[in-house]
């Protein structure tokens, strides 16, 4: 059967479309450059606000397959004819071997409308091109999922937590130009036991504070990145990493010493303007401008299937990144603040990736660009209250870290 690739202009130099071609290449699989001449179409997507695109594929009149980082969700059943849940690489295999387009639903990692598919973690790291897509800088597909059961985000319950093959970094690393930048897709990687002189080729490296601290940031390059989540102590352990203030502290203090630029994520809504500023002021003062340390907050958008996947987001909690920025800079000037989207955007989120009709999907599809999110919640309280959730925060902090069972290597 032919395949047509239906591509916004952003993907056409995306990763995973690179590799995608790839695998189509390696299993046979034709690949048209005209939809009128496919049997069906393939779209990717890797977030919810990329419906889109799946919206315009569907003008064709043709099959729809997706696939993506957001194919577990139940509504993209309900909008597509086929999705492949889990890794693509035995999934092209399995497409080349079908006749007709009823052939596809018996492919073990697809889902329909009636039928959930179970998916296919299988990753063929020597096979995973590095791509160029920057004049210095290198992709390389180096994992998936997440070791930390942040009890909020899906990654570490849909999916084993799996790296490549310290050989294979090794080698992606010995590959590209001297002057190169290589940047590893995963959502954690141990650099401990490469070679010094090739970590210097690594672009932006997850870390997480309490490794960078165990080293005292040895082997690490210039450019990190990690999470904190939360302000309180208490509430980073119930809910994300066990990080303590202390450690935080000492974080800091290693960074600058190392002359490290970092990026620190935190994530709003669970605590106000004034809790933050206080767990800041608490941080090494500093009068010097550099290396920075950029805070990055994203409100709390719990997904579906993780032990926050029904809370109740009416008790969210609005932040004033700017107030932080002005606060916060008065005690260390290393700080910068990256001012966050509307709240509303969060709660969007969360009601779209609830939705589990045509119905419920399309109600939530028009709220898209509300910027009031008190309008948005009594708009989907009036007509879908479900998709607001119903567990507070002390039912979500008593709940166990347990991960769903992930589907397994079926090749």
């Amino acid at each position: 059967m032919r395949v047509y690739f239906y591509l916004s202009e952003l993907q056409r130099k995306e990763y995973n479309i690179r590799l995608l071609q790839l695998l189509c290449a390696k299993y046979n699989v034709a690949v048209t450059d005209s939809a009128d001449d496919a049997d069906c179409v393939w779209v990717s997507l890797c977030d919810i606000v990329d419906l889109p695109i799946l919206f315009q594929a569907k003008k064709l009149k043709k099959p729809i397959v997706v696939g993506g980082s957001i194919a577990h969700l139940p509504v993209l059943r309900m909008l597509a004819d086929y999705v492949c849940v889990g890794e693509g690489y035995h999934f092209v295999e399995a497409f080349s071997k079908c006749k007709t387009l009823s052939d596809i639903e018996k492919i073990e990692e697809v889902s329909t409308r009636d039928k959930v598919g179970t998916p296919n973690e299988f990753i063929d790291y020597k096979f995973n091109p590095i791509v160029q897509v920057t004049n210095q800088g290198y992709y390389y597909y180096t994992g998936k999922g997440c070791p930390q059961k942040c009890k909020f985000c899906l990654m570490s319950y849909t999916r084993e937590w799996q790296t490549a093959p310290e050989a294979y970094i090794i080698n992606a690393l010995k590959s590209i130009p001297s002057k190169g930048k290589l940047y590893t897709m995963s959502s954690y990687f141990s650099y401990q036991h490469i070679p010094r002189e090739l970590c210097r080729k690594l672009g932006v490296q997850d870390t997480k504070v309490k490794e960078y601290v165990r080293t005292n940031g040895e082997g690490i390059g210039h450019r990190i990145r990690v999470g904190i989540e939360f302000a309180d102590e208490k509430l980073r352990k119930g809910l994300a990493k066990p990080i303590l203030d202390h450690d935080i502290s000492e974080f800091i203090r290693i960074t600058k010493e190392h002359k490290c630029e970092a990026t620190v994520y935190f994530v709003g809504g669970l605590e106000n303007t004034e809790q933050i500023n206080s767990f800041l002021s608490k941080w090494p003062e500093d009068g010097s401008l550099s290396p920075r340390l950029i805070l990055i907050f994203t409100y709390i958008d719990p997904q579906w299937p993780t032990p926050m996947g029904d809370f109740d987001i009416r008790n969210k909690i609005a932040i004033n990144t700017d107030r932080i920025f002005q606060v916060a800079q008065s005690h260390n000037r290393r700080i910068r603040v990256h001012k966050a989207k509307y709240i509303a955007h969060s709660s969007w989120r969360t009601i779209m990736q609830r939705a589990s009709t045509i119905d419920e999907a399309m109600f939530a599809w028009g709220l898209r660009n509300c910027k009031d999110n008190d309008l948005l919640l009594r708009s989907t309280e009036r007509q879908y209250p479900h998709l607001l959730g119903t567990a507070d925060l002390g039912q979500i902090l008593s709940r166990p870290r347990i991960a769903i069972q992930p589907g397994k290597d079926r090749r």
